[in-house]
């Protein structure tokens, strides 16, 4: 199983940080209990797929959510 993120590695609150800035008022929050029951922060990050498979992300985070949210707020082409 790969969990694939940006470039850089990325906590939770901060993936909610850049929702928060690309949509202005948007409310969010970051629930982390399980890892704060285990003691350590989550941190979304590309480190198994780039050892195993040599991937290397094109886009930032903030860049590929720039792109669906609008994707998503486009009209549609029927």
């Amino acid at each position: 199983i790969f969990n694939l993120a940006g470039p850089k590695e990325i906590s939770g609150e901060e993936l909610a940080e850049v929702i928060r800035q690309l949509i202005p008022g948007a409310e969010t929050y970051y629930a982390d209990g399980w890892t704060s029951a285990q003691g350590h922060q989550l941190y979304f990050d590309i480190r198994k797929a780039r050892n195993n498979l040599g991937y290397r992300p094109q886009y930032s985070v903030a860049d590929s959510l720039r792109d669906m949210l609008a994707a998503v707020q486009a009209p549609a082409s029927n």
